[in-house]
């Protein structure tokens, strides 16, 4: 998930980096770090922890140690400390609006909405809290309060990606592409790894019912950026309609590698290894698919004969054509499975040892 462009203003914590054999002292409700050598991320958070332990009745050093989960995308910790700050002191802006950003990353948009409007009534007028409020009130389908925003965010005269694409997002909602295609263009243009423009373009094109421009969108961001499974099922699918199984098998392939694969990208991958003759290759995907839709008896048959006929693994195969059979009644599936029993009585017949009278 992107972070936020933006610093929370005032905050103490901003720069703190942990270094071995760094002390900490607290002074004037500040966590002081002496640097020796460069740190990590545990090394950061002991001190941040030894710091909360002194002062548990201070929320500045709950405020701190949330933005130091926020920071490392640790976001049910930090939930939790920036609600502890609010509980002690809820006159701060600052805590409101790191509590926003929480609830943003963490999708909670409704509840990070008010958050922010609390932190926007305590009198923070600045840029970062403009734009933070620009995209909640655009998630909220409340596009006017949102547009009002990106104004205030405006009269700031600062060009940055976050704002831009906000304003861009604002004008394809408008059917404004005169107005958003170019912005998007230029946020790609300074940072290609900017990866909500990229899709902004792409679900403009296929809600306007063009999908082969928002499937060569994502192709040409892959190499920018990381795309979710979905987004690369995708590119597969409309490559495997136009060019065929062959053609896209790379992409059914890399979004099997991902969380968040569905039956189709594993189906596809088994497919095309039984095209091939690559049957052993094929078992995997098979699994995943079956368990991703237990109830799909042809699935099970086709695994249960890579079993018997390339692998010989014979109960294996028996247990997927029981699976085939017992979801639907096949005599196909029947035959298989008689002939496989066959195959396992036979085996133990020849196993049974020889006895000299």
């Amino acid at each position: 998930m992107r972070k936020s462009y933006f610093l929370i203003p005032d905050l103490i914590l901003v720069a703190i980096m942990l270094f071995s054999g760094c002390t900490l002292y607290s002074n004037n409700d500040e966590i002081i770090i002496h640097k020796d050598q460069e740190g990590d991320y545990f090394k950061q958070l002991s001190i941040i922890n030894a710091a909360v332990r002194e002062n548990l009745d201070k929320p500045i050093f709950y405020y701190k140690r949330a933005y130091f989960f926020w920071e490392n995308n640790k976001l049910n910790q930090g939930i939790k400390d920036i609600e502890t700050a609010i509980q002690l002191d809820s006159s701060q802006a600052n805590y409101f609006y790191l509590y926003a950003q929480i609830l943003k990353n963490r999708q909670e948009y409704s509840k990070a909405l008010v958050a922010i409007q609390k932190a926007l009534k305590m009198g923070i007028s600045e840029l970062p809290i403009y734009v933070l409020a620009t995209e909640l009130y655009y998630r909220e389908n409340q596009p006017s309060e949102s547009q009002r925003y990106l104004r205030l965010a405006e009269s700031f005269n600062i060009e940055i990606p976050e704002l831009q694409y906000w304003k861009a997002k604002l004008a394809l909602d408008r059917h404004d592409t005169l107005t958003a295609f170019p912005i998007l263009q230029r946020v790609i243009g300074n940072d290609s790894s900017h990866k909500e423009s990229w899709l902004a373009l792409s679900n403009y094109y296929e809600e306007a019912g063009q999908a082969d421009k928002a499937v060569n969108i994502l192709i040409k961001a892959t190499p920018y950026i990381e795309l979710e499974a979905s987004l690369i099922y995708k590119i597969a699918a409309r490559c495997d309609s136009i060019f065929g199984l062959d053609s896209a098998f790379v992409w059914y392939k890399k979004a099997a590698q991902l969380p968040g694969t569905n039956f189709d990208i594993n189906y596809k991958c088994a497919q095309f290894h039984i095209d091939k003759k690559e049957y052993e290759k094929a078992v995997p995907y098979y699994e995943k698919a079956l368990i991703q839709k237990t109830d799909f008896d042809f699935g099970h048959f086709q695994l249960g004969y890579i079993y018997e006929i390339y692998k010989d693994e014979l109960d294996a195969a028996l247990n997927n054509y029981q699976k085939a059979l017992n979801i639907k009644s096949d005599s196909t599936y029947n035959k298989a499975l008689n002939r496989v029993k066959r195959k396992i009585a036979n085996k133990a017949v020849f196993r049974i040892p020889c006895i000299r009278i």
